[in-house]
């Protein structure tokens, strides 16, 4: 999710999807160009379950999405 969509940020859009979906949530990574170490806090309490700073590379979008999924 990024951050910056119009009418919501996609805290709030993982915000929602944990609240209604618990256990049965997706994983979620939050897209940011602000700075992913001074919003952990708010990306772990939305839901989600990590951030990338934009603009970021396939590689490092790819690393997340395995740390993410465990593999």
């Amino acid at each position: 999710l990024d951050v910056m969509m119009p009418y919501i940020d996609g805290y709030h859009v993982a915000s929602e999807i944990s609240a209604r979906l618990g256990a049965e949530a997706p994983k979620i990574i939050i897209m940011t160009s602000r700075d992913v170490a001074s919003e952990k806090g708010i990306t772990l309490m939305s839901g989600a379950n990590d951030a990338v700073q934009k603009p970021f590379s396939l590689d490092e979008l790819e690393s997340k999405i395995k740390s993410v999924m465990g593999s």
